[in-house]
């Protein structure tokens, strides 16, 4: 039963074709790639500065920790 439910002559591919399925418009397309683009051109500039900002402060912990573990070596 369940191989004759599932066998390729029942199962049919559906074409899908932008702007032809009910209640929904061609424009609405746009609509939502320029949300998508003014969303990029907004988060990744921020992106990069998380980035910069991340990246500078573990080379500064880095840096405080090798000056530290300097110091102590001199200490003994």
């Amino acid at each position: 039963m369940i191989n004759q439910l599932l066998s390729s002559d029942n199962l049919q591919a559906v074409p899908r074709v932008r702007g032809t399925i009910v209640n929904e418009s061609a424009g609405t397309d746009r609509v939502g790639r320029l949300i998508q683009v003014i969303l990029a051109v907004y988060l990744i500039p921020v992106l990069m500065v998380v980035v910069v900002v991340s990246g500078v402060g573990m080379m500064i912990l880095g840096v405080s920790e090798t000056i530290q573990g300097l110091s102590e070596r001199a200490k003994r």
